[in-house]
């Protein structure tokens, strides 16, 4: 939930991937785990404390992820009335994105952004940012490449560097296929372990799994890596794509 990179590849493909950095005395997440919810079939790692998810897909062309924060760090004001990946949870669950901000309450969540790529029709990308009092909402471009990185964890600075890395990268693999961003979203930097994309900090902070989603032609696949443990998993949806 914590570093987040699309890329698009055409109208109906496109690779999402999300680095969550946690704790490690946090409860592992369960993957693969499934949902149906009214017809609609949902894919996700469950988070092993409050049972929401940072990332997930449906089987309706919808595919979801949450990072911490909205535009900068903020102070951590517990008790929350929900956590942010039970909320996400409901946002999937909702028929139209539009209409689950319109109307969700979001008073008394913790800040963070949530990014909502569905279709009507054609292909729809939101970044949805909550800062604990206003809503921003923001349509990104389908076709262009994006990486987010956590306002809670990597400052303004950090965050330009990244991009800029990123960029770099999509220059020199003009066709990168989901192996080659997990492998960018996985690298090490030993000079600052502290801001690697495959991050390590004390007190057991660190990149705790790598999970991408590829929406192409009538399936969606997730696949699942936690850094914790040795072995990745998958598991693939059909799509309807009408």
């Amino acid at each position: 939930m914590c570093t987040v990179t699309y890329l698009p590849f055409g109208p109906d493909h496109f690779i999402l991937t999300s680095n969550r950095d946690e704790t490690t005395l946090r409860k592992p997440a369960d993957f693969p785990y499934s949902k149906s919810f009214h017809d609609k079939n949902i894919i996700y790692p469950k988070d092993g404390a409050a049972g929401g998810t940072w990332v997930a897909a449906s089987d309706t062309n919808v595919v979801m992820c949450l990072l911490n924060g909205a535009f900068e760090k903020h102070k951590h004001e517990p008790p929350y009335r929900m956590s942010r990946g039970l909320m996400l949870m409901e946002a999937i669950e909702c028929i139209r994105p539009e209409e689950f901000i319109k109307n969700f309450d979001f008073q008394g969540i913790e800040p963070f952004t949530l990014l909502m790529i569905y279709k009507e029709g054609v292909r729809k990308f939101i970044e949805f940012r909550w800062d604990g009092a206003n809503k921003y909402i923001t349509m990104k471009d389908t076709d262009k490449p994006y990486i987010w990185s956590s306002s809670t964890l990597y400052t303004k600075e950090v965050q330009e560097k990244r991009e800029a890395i990123f960029q770099d990268w999509l220059k020199k693999n003009p066709s990168p296929d989901v192996f080659a961003i997990r492998d960018f979203q996985t690298q090490k930097d030993p000079q600052d372990p502290a801001n690697s994309f495959l991050m390590k900090r004390d007190k057991g902070l660190q990149t705790v799994s790598t999970t991408s989603i590829e929406l192409k032609a009538n399936k969606v696949s997730m696949v699942y890596e936690d850094h914790t443990q040795p072995g990745i998993k998958s598991l693939t949806l059909s799509v309807d794509h009408h």
